[in-house]
């Protein structure tokens, strides 16, 4: 798990939960997350 308010991690991941105001506002399921040797920081 990572918390993080870095967007270019979003493509690595294979689940992103968003959360506003304290709660639980989405969760987005990603069926081909990027590796993460080719992300670019």
């Amino acid at each position: 798990m990572v918390i993080t308010h870095n967007a270019a991690l979003e493509a690595i991941a294979d689940r992103i939960i968003r959360i506003r105001e304290g709660r639980v506002d989405a969760v987005e399921l990603q069926e081909s997350p990027m590796d993460a040797d080719l992300l670019e920081w």
